[in-house]
């Protein structure tokens, strides 16, 4: 492909690979993945560029998608800080 008409991007899927794709022009998210091989399930974070993408965001030459598994464990979310004084203690 021509430079000016090749849109080249890297993937990488956190904790396993990085790879490069060569699209044209207009290149989304989704044909990016679908052309290193790689699926999106549901609940892994995207990102471009470290901003937060999906399938449709178009890419741009040089950029870095993301894929970011989901984390699984720990035990839920936790109390706003505001209202926990150090060591757990209230503030009141």
């Amino acid at each position: 492909m021509s430079d000016e008409r090749v849109v080249r991007v890297r993937v990488l899927q956190l904790g396993r690979s990085v790879m490069s794709y060569e699209g044209k022009p207009g290149l989304q998210v989704s044909s990016a993945l679908d052309g290193v091989g790689l699926v999106a399930a549901p609940g892994m974070d995207i990102r471009v560029n470290g901003t937060s993408a999906d399938g449709a965001t178009e890419l741009r030459n040089g950029d870095v998608v993301t894929i970011i598994p989901r984390i699984k464990g720990g035990r839920g979310p936790l109390p706003p800080l505001a209202t926990q004084g150090f060591f757990g203690q209230g503030t009141e």
